[in-house]
């Protein structure tokens, strides 16, 4: 009884210890999960960030690099109507409106088109002169515009006020966006042609 009692405990010893190693492997591949996950969280906590700027709002000062150009500030975006959007390769619509960009497909609207990016995605995206493309580095359009979310559109006024948001996951919407500029009597001044490639 001896024998049965000590394979009996042997198997249990060996199953205790594959459950252990079994444990340790899944707690470690949880904490690269976690890991991975916090590094992509946004920097800021607060929702705020995700809203943007609130319509009514001023735009703060800030600077980019334009792709093919060179410095690009908010004062740049004073005179006429833009609309500044935020697109990023994570996500799915961006990635139709990127394709689109690229393809130079981009349909006309009420305003300047302005497309901020991440510096490693902006030179493929300089298409034409009717789009202005910014390079981020440091997210530096983002944090003055308060949004981490993408796709995210910001219609500013030639006296650079914001004067609507939205989330636009297509062309038409992007141009709902900018047609916004007219519902509160702002004039339109410039248009987007159609660019065809």
């Amino acid at each position: 009884m001896t024998s049965a009692w000590t394979i009996a405990f042997l198997a249990l010893s060996l199953l205790v210890l594959l459950l252990a190693v079994l444990v340790v492997g899944t707690l470690r591949r949880i904490a690269v999960v976690l890991e991975r996950a916090q590094a992509e969280l946004p920097a800021a906590s607060d929702r705020s960030m995700t809203l943007g700027i609130s319509p009514g709002s001023t735009i703060p000062y800030f600077t980019a690099e334009e792709v093919g150009r060179g410095a690009f500030t908010s004062d740049d975006l004073l005179g006429s109507p833009a609309v500044v959007l935020f697109l990023g390769t994570s996500c799915a619509p961006c990635r139709d409106l990127i394709d689109d960009l690229r393809a130079g497909h981009v349909p006309e609207t009420a305003a300047r088109l302005v497309v901020v990016v991440d510096a490693s995605d902006a030179a493929e995206l300089a298409v034409s002169s009717h789009v202005t493309v910014l390079a981020e580095r440091d997210k530096e359009v983002a944090r003055a515009f308060e949004t981490t979310a993408t796709p995210h559109g910001f219609a500013v006024s030639p006296d650079g006020v914001v004067s609507a948001v939205g989330h636009p996951n297509d062309w038409e919407a992007v141009a709902r966006l900018a047609a916004e500029f007219n519902q509160g009597g702002a004039p339109q001044t410039d248009t987007i042609s159609a660019v065809t490639g």
